[in-house]
């Protein structure tokens, strides 16, 4: 009689295997049966192999197994960029340039003119002030002529010139051939603490508009005749 599986491998299951020897076949009162019609006997017996089934897995499991597969994709992926990008590295991010764009509105007129209307050359000298109270010129615009609403051209400045000023300085000037420029009028913007640029850009802020602002003479009384105003904004570029 074959056996019953063992009871402690309650995940194997029989497989049953004919072998070519025979032996004699018995009914269940003992006696030989003939299987051949009377021209001989048949007999063989059976074996059983135990074969253990490996367990199923749950959903859990399998879960688990493509979660930990599709980290390892992006995690390749991401190591691919990287080598593509020339490091294993990530840079930290650092601001380029920033690009300052500004134009006036009705300015002082400093050429006086006979056959035509008063005007002036205008341009402007941009300078950046520190904590310790210096200030350096760091760029200056191209002469817009004979216009007292000026829109300058977008004038591009290092950041590294720029980098822990407090302030910026502008300073408009008429253009003239032959002797000395005249100001017109300066005005200043507030950077540091008020506005940090590179702050500004790790918080994907690129470009800062800079308010109507009035021109002043120093040189001139105050509420003397109005030297015209002053606004733009400010692009920040990344490296």
């Amino acid at each position: 009689m074959p056996q019953a599986p063992n009871a402690q491998c309650p995940n194997a299951q029989c497989i049953v295997s004919p072998t070519s020897r025979c032996r004699s076949q018995h009914g269940a009162s003992g006696s030989r049966k003939d299987f051949t019609g009377g021209r001989g006997t048949v007999e063989g017996h059976f074996t059983f192999t135990l074969v253990e089934r490996a367990a199923e897995e749950s959903p859990r499991q399998r879960e688990a197994q493509r979660a930990t597969a599709e980290m390892q994709r992006e995690v390749e992926m991401l190591r691919a960029r990287l080598a593509a990008a020339g490091g294993g590295a990530i840079k930290p991010r650092e601001l380029s340039h920033v690009t300052l764009t500004l134009r006036g509105k009705d300015l002082a007129a400093m050429d006086i003119n006979v056959f035509s209307k008063n005007s002036s050359d205008p341009y402007y000298i941009l300078h950046a002030r520190h904590a310790d109270g210096t200030l350096h010129e760091v760029a200056r615009s191209e002469v817009v002529p004979k216009n007292l609403s000026p829109q300058w051209l977008g004038l591009e400045v290092p950041f590294e010139k720029l980098r822990g000023a407090t302030q910026l300085k502008v300073e408009v000037m008429d253009k003239d051939m032959g002797k000395k420029d005249d100001l017109i009028g300066t005005c200043t913007f507030d950077l540091l603490p008020v506005i940090d640029l590179h702050a500004c850009m790790l918080q994907g802020t690129m470009k800062l508009d800079l308010p109507p602002t009035l021109l002043t003479d120093p040189s001139k009384a105050e509420g003397s005749k109005s030297r015209g105003e002053i606004q733009g904004s400010l692009a920040l570029t990344e490296r």
